[in-house]
């Protein structure tokens, strides 16, 4: 069995974490996509990539859904966010959690729906507000439900099951991201809904489960490239939450 672990980290947006209680071994390889040169790791093998988004947290999320073609040769790839620390003791245990289906992942600890988690991006300005709401009302007019299940997942580390996993479902997932929020949370349960599929949960979440530890965001300086503070005023996050609150009652 082999396996790939990987992260993506552009725009000096985070700094790297070496894996916890590390011993190298044939079966398990670290990779780590950056567009810095410079960057220090005794353990990831460094692939250098330019950016292919101005916005630094879509470059991460393209490799963060599609890969690269150098893992094709794994039996399994496990992404995780760059502002984690995998413990590499507990590895196999994680891989496990995909044995009944192509994808694991943590389950929202938080929210239950998407109508839920589109209302707490426009409130922590994590995207613009009226591309949310776009979404919200492209997804309500689709039909997608408040209480389908599987609902909600928190996507900070993603275990794939090769063959190159499910690539109508990756290919789906990415052309949301491409068209409406750069939020992948936001877009997995219309995909999920879409195509009538599941995927496995991993126990836990991202601040608290045994297989990584987190550490906030090295800094925030994206948001302020794209203006989102300033775009995002108040009364147009007021009104988006409003109606994306509409939708979920109707959608109930």
């Amino acid at each position: 069995m082999r396996i790939a672990i990987y992260t993506a980290i552009f725009g000096d947006k985070d700094e790297l974490k070496e894996p916890l209680d590390f011993e190298s071994n044939n079966e398990i390889d670290y990779y780590l996509i950056t567009d810095n040169k410079k960057a220090k790791t005794y353990i990831y093998k460094l692939l250098v990539k330019k950016a292919i988004y101005g916005d630094i947290t879509k470059n991460a999320r393209f490799y963060k859904l599609n890969g690269l073609e150098e893992f094709k040769e794994y039996d399994y790839v496990i992404w995780h966010d760059g502002n984690l620390r995998i413990k590499h003791v507990f590895i196999k245990e994680l891989v496990s959690y995909v044995a009944d289906s192509f994808l694991a992942t943590f389950k929202h600890p938080d929210r239950k729906n998407f109508y839920q988690e589109a209302v707490a991006c426009v409130k922590l300005n994590k995207d613009f507000s009226l591309k949310i709401l776009w979404q919200s009302l492209i997804y309500y007019l689709k039909g997608l439900p408040s209480n389908f299940n599987p609902q909600l997942y928190e996507t900070c580390i993603l275990v794939k099951k090769m063959p190159m996993y499910n690539e109508t479902f990756y290919d789906l997932w990415w052309s949301q991201i491409l068209k409406y929020s750069r939020r992948d949370q936001l877009s997995l349960p219309f995909v999920l809904f879409s195509m009538n599929t599941k995927i496995s949960t991993i126990p836990g979440c991202r601040y608290e489960n045994i297989f990584s530890d987190f550490s906030p965001h090295k800094n925030n300086i994206y948001k302020q490239k794209l203006n989102l503070t300033v775009f995002n005023v108040k009364w147009v996050k007021n009104l988006s939450v409003k109606i994306i609150k509409y939708f979920e009652r109707r959608r109930s």
